[in-house]
């Protein structure tokens, strides 16, 4: 079975761009609320970006 390498890039990217709302979801949330714990959030960012750039460099062969 052959690897459909749009499939994979699109899921990877609309993952990366998952995270990354979530991310802002989560900065905006502690500090509306005031929460200490923003490092998540730049967490989620930090691996949303991740995942979206390995999806941008996969090329099909």
């Amino acid at each position: 079975m052959e690897t459909d390498w749009r499939k994979v890039r699109r899921w990877l990217k609309g993952f990366g761009i998952f995270f990354i709302l979530i991310g802002v979801f989560v900065i905006v949330y502690d500090t509306i609320y005031s929460l200490p714990d923003r490092e998540s959030g730049l967490a989620f960012i930090g691996v949303g970006l991740i995942l979206f750039a390995v999806g941008g460099m996969i090329r099909r062969e």
